[in-house]
Parts: C-alpha cells; structure tokens; sequence
C-alpha cells in the first residue's frame, strides 16, 4: 500500500507506519489534528511495547500537520523550526 505520508519531508517508511498505528493512512488525515494530541496517542502505543519516544518525533508531527494543511515555507519544513509550539 502506497501512502502520500512519505511525500512529507523527513517522513519515512517507518514514521509513515507510527502515524498508520494511530490511525493516520495519508496526508489527508493529519488535516486538523492536534499535534500534541497525536504525539501523546504515539508516545502511549510506544509505552505498551516498551519503546521510548523522542520529543523530536513532536516536532516532526508537527511539521508534518503543517504540511498537509498546505505549508509549503521551506523554513518551517524543517523539523527542529517547530521545537517551539506555533504561534498563532
């Protein structure tokens, strides 16, 4: 199965399959979503498998909500421009 996630920068395979397991099939679906939201769902499924989840993986999420929203700055298309929460 091909997903338009990959199309994100600094979205790979493997974030593409973190975003799947909340749910997250395509860029479609990150439109209108709380970042902060999604990451505390990924940092939770990472918790009952025993994994740790970076706050890096924050920024990333998001740019990439950013991103399917229609941004297109190639500043802000960098996932560390997004350490601090958007401003509105």
């Amino acid at each position: 199965m091909t997903s338009d996630l990959t199309d994100i920068p600094g979205i790979g395979k493997t974030f593409a399959r973190d975003f799947a397991r909340l749910g997250i099939w395509s860029q479609r679906d990150l439109v209108g979503k709380a970042a902060e939201d999604l990451f505390q769902h990924l940092v939770e499924a990472n918790e009952r498998e025993r994994h740790k989840t970076s706050k890096n993986y924050l920024y990333v999420i998001r740019m990439a909500v950013y991103y399917a929203e229609g941004g297109r700055d190639p500043e802000r298309l960098k996932w560390h421009a997004w350490k601090e929460p958007p401003s509105s």
